[in-house]
């Protein structure tokens, strides 16, 4: 996952393949891997409900730098994070002891809303032939 500081992020995920409960809450839990420093929040789900979330669940992450409202999150520096995702039935408890299970484990990288995600460079070659 690649997410872009000061802007909305749309972000599509497959938990509903590991999901055992009915209409759950998901918390996300964001580990910076150098500070480990965590971060938590709970996102809405705004896949459409019923027959197309059996297939994925999106959301609409706003990484900020200070505020708070839903779907916004403050996370430190830009760089490397770890994140997991857990599925549980309260709409606000942001400890991952109380709740259901895990339901999926990756890594995220967090950019700067300016960064250049792709950089083409042309190199030119020239060879040299020596005679003896």
């Amino acid at each position: 996952m690649i997410l872009l500081k000061n802007s909305v992020n749309t972000v599509s995920l497959t938990l509903v393949e590991k999901t055992t409960l009915p209409n759950p809450y998901y918390l996300f839990e964001f580990q910076n891997i150098y500070t480990r420093k965590k971060y938590f929040q709970i996102f809405t789900d705004v896949s459409v409900s019923g027959e197309a979330r059996t297939r994925a669940n999106e959301f609409n992450i706003e990484v900020v730098d200070s505020g708070s409202g839903a779907n916004k999150i403050i996370l430190g520096d830009i760089g490397q994070y770890n994140y997991t995702i857990y599925e549980q039935v309260s709409d606000s408890n942001l400890n991952p002891a109380n709740t259901t299970s895990i339901v999926e484990r990756r890594e995220m990288r967090l950019l700067d809303s300016e960064a250049t995600i792709y950089v083409e460079h042309e190199i030119e070659i020239e060879y040299t032939t020596h005679e003896q």
